[in-house]
């Protein structure tokens, strides 16, 4: 079977994007990624005043915390709105996600009721951060904690 020129080169650009991928992550060092929405896009939430959210991690499983065993590079994601302005009620995060394998993407809900109603709409700064089954920072790059931080405009449904 012959490939055409443009098939070719979309596969061999499609190879070397992967390539770069595979590069960034050599240092086996946890971190995570917010892949969509992008830093200053404006999103309109879902009817029950919710932002999706597809975040990466990498070197690192996310599992819930009776289930991370000896697993060193194991626990949970913490989404948080505006430091913890957001957060739900008596815990120290807006949502939390707890289950995936390594290197997959995952996706996880900015709730954005549990905001004050005056402060729903608007400039908001949305944080991911990896922590330990016990809720502590997990050390990234240059043993800063591992976390990604966008922000975004929110409008309503």
């Amino acid at each position: 079977m012959r490939v055409s020129r443009p098939e070719g080169l979309l596969m061999v650009l499609g190879g070397a994007v992967a390539l770069a991928f595979v590069a960034c992550d050599t240092d086996n060092t946890p971190q995570v990624r917010i892949l969509s929405p992008t830093a200053g896009a404006a999103v309109t939430m879902t009817s029950d005043l919710t932002v999706p959210f597809v975040i990466s991690a990498n070197d690192f499983s996310l599992k819930a915390p009776s289930d991370c065993g000896t697993e060193t590079r194991c626990g949970m994601a913490y989404l948080n709105i505006d430091g913890d302005a957001c957060n739900q009620p008596g815990k120290p995060y807006n949502n939390v996600l707890a289950e995936g394998k390594l290197g997959q993407d995952f996706v996880v809900g900015a709730l954005f009721q549990y905001c004050p109603p005056s402060q729903r709409y608007g400039t908001h700064n949305v944080t991911v951060s990896l922590r330990t089954p016990d809720g502590k920072s997990v050390a990234g790059a240059g043993g800063a904690p591992a976390t990604a931080t966008i922000s975004l405009v929110t409008q309503m449904p």
